[in-house]
């Protein structure tokens, strides 16, 4: 006798049809494979109703009537809510033709029926609730905005203001990346009433929204690509894991360069609003290519002559003249929202740190380059040069330190280094964290630099080699002290990636101090390891690097 064939089950969840298994949902709710898969048992109703087991979706928020500013207004939403208007689960099962809140855009048609239950079910498609999303947006644009300027701000200010998407809409890719960059600083009280119990646990549950939708190519602008795919260059998990951060960097910069953000647009051809966001786009993806390929010892994707973008000036940077009554009370998402002085200098402090990578562009060619070979010898187009001297490929350690000299003293007053007040108000913990880490990362780079002078077998002379391992000390010095100073003022937690890189180095050479390999008194090596030491410890939390330093380092 032949097998019987079970006939096809005439209701099934969410999870089980992306699966394409058999579910019990028309018998018993949860349905047994959510059950013991520990997952939401969602279900879509042919006819419209809602079924009752399904829990409800979040209340939308409502206008209060109160005046509109740049922070976007608060409701009682859970802690996770859905971005669906209500009766979502009421849609046919055939397409579900989802409806997102006004201020994002809509799913593409290009998403299939199948792809779009996926991203439903993974969440990539929910937001935190209102409160939380607040917090995240003050804390990226409080602290990675000022040195990643990619969005057309204005703009993106209206239409959190408004929320009804008469001011224009928002790529739910690009907000899911901005609320991943922002939960890297934000306080942790907000991520825990939003269901993450720590904080590692909600980037990587926000990282992943973000990279199923583009995965899915949810996004089709190349410009939002490029905008969101550098904000997923912020992540970094394991050694292990192939994209990581150079591989979003990667992406990034193969994008920019099809959007042809790398070419200055002159004729006219757009607005001076749009090549003026694009401008700023691409010195972004710039500063992270290079300080990235410092970082992870990797040749830069962008080299010199690959491009013809004129260096930032203050003209292309957005300063929000806002009324007094325009910012909502009592805290608007952007806290310099009201001080134009201020904005000024944050765009200072992002156009210093592009010039100082266009700087180390031919340095980073250089150092990361593999030597040609011919035979077993290494030729000498890829030699070592000497210090006031070119090797044959044009490159000369003397040039490059030379331009760094001249950045350090032409810096304007609002870049200078200056010692942190003893209560750095949250207002102004933006403006001194990014000038304090423009000169981490200067002090970063003449180390480098110096190191690769100390440790060639090339350098034969002995006053060259003294000469660099003197500054290779007073760089990892001046780096402990600023990381101290840091830690004492409390603004160490929202030190960038690019920080913790550089005082993990500096921590390496006081290592070697201390284990006498460079032949200085034993205290002060001991202090600036200490002091490097416990701004590493208390990264742990945020930056996947600083667990792996103190892993690798004998604390």
């Amino acid at each position: 006798s032949s097998k019987p064939t079970k006939r096809r089950a005439s209701r099934a969840c969410l999870s089980c049809r992306t699966r394409k298994v058999r579910c019990d949902v028309s018998e018993r709710w949860p349905c047994g494979n959510c059950k013991w898969g520990d997952s939401e048992c969602v279900v879509l109703n042919r006819r419209g109703a809602r079924l009752p087991h399904v829990k409800p979706p979040a209340t939308p928020v409502q206008d209060s009537g109160e005046p509109r500013g740049i922070s976007i207004k608060t409701s009682d939403s859970p802690s996770c809510s859905s971005l669906f208007e209500p009766g979502i689960f009421g849609l046919p099962e055939t397409r579900p033709s989802i409806q997102l809140q006004a201020f994002i855009a809509p799913l593409p048609a290009r998403i299939q029926s199948d792809d779009a239950a996926y991203l439903l079910y993974k969440g990539a498609l929910s937001l935190p609730d209102i409160d939380c999303q607040n917090a995240l947006l003050r804390s990226y644009f409080d602290f990675t905005y000022p040195y990643m300027p990619v969005l057309d701000l204005g703009h993106f200010l209206q239409i959190l203001d408004a929320r009804d998407g008469k001011c224009g809409q928002i790529s739910l890719f690009l907000f899911q990346a901005i609320l991943f960059a922002g939960a890297a600083h934000v306080n942790m009280n907000y991520l825990r009433a939003a269901g993450f119990t720590t904080r590692k646990q909600a980037l990587k549950e926000l990282f992943q929204r973000a990279r199923l939708l583009y995965d899915f190519n949810y996004e089709s602008d190349r410009l939002v690509l490029v905008q969101g795919l550098l904000l997923m260059s912020l992540w970094y998990e394991t050694t292990e894991e192939h994209r990581n951060t150079w591989h979003w960097i990667d992406v990034a910069v193969s994008q920019a360069f099809v959007a042809e953000l790398h070419r200055d647009s002159v004729d006219g051809s757009r607005c001076s609003k749009d090549r003026k966001l694009r401008r700023r786009v691409w010195w972004s993806c710039f500063i992270r290519d290079q300080l990235t390929s410092l970082e992870m010892k990797r040749l830069p994707r962008i080299r010199d002559g690959e491009y013809n973008v004129s260096m930032l000036t203050d003209d292309d940077f957005e300063i929000q003249r806002t009324q007094d009554d325009y910012c909502p009370k009592p805290e608007p998402i952007w806290t310099q929202s009201r001080d134009e002085a201020k904005q000024k200098e944050l765009g200072r402090l992002c156009t210093a740190k592009a010039v100082l990578c266009q700087c180390i562009s031919a340095y980073l060619v250089f150092s990361h380059s593999i030597p040609s070979r011919k035979g077993h010898q290494i030729s000498s187009h890829n030699s070592l040069p000497n210090l006031d001297g070119k090797n044959s490929s044009g490159f000369s350690f003397a040039s490059v330190k030379g331009k760094l000299d001249i950045w350090h003293k032409s810096l304007s007053e609002c870049c200078w280094l200056r010692p942190l007040p003893d209560e750095v108000r949250t207002v102004d913990a933006g403006i001194a964290l990014n000038r304090m880490v423009l000169h981490i990362i200067y002090q970063s780079i003449m180390l480098a630099i110096e190191r690769t002078i100390f440790m060639s077998p090339l350098t034969e002379s002995l006053l060259d080699r003294e000469t660099a391992r003197v500054c290779m000390l007073e760089a990892a010095m001046q780096i402990s002290d600023m990381a101290n100073e840091a830690h004492e003022a409390g603004i160490y937690r929202f030190f960038s990636n690019s920080a913790l890189i550089a005082i993990v180095a500096a921590a390496g050479v006081h290592l070697q101090r201390l284990k006498g390999n460079l032949e200085v008194e034993g205290q002060a090596a001991f202090e600036g390891f200490r002091q490097c030491a416990e701004v590493i410890q208390r990264l742990g939390d945020t930056y996947e690097p600083a667990k792996l330093a103190r892993h690798v380092m004998d604390w």
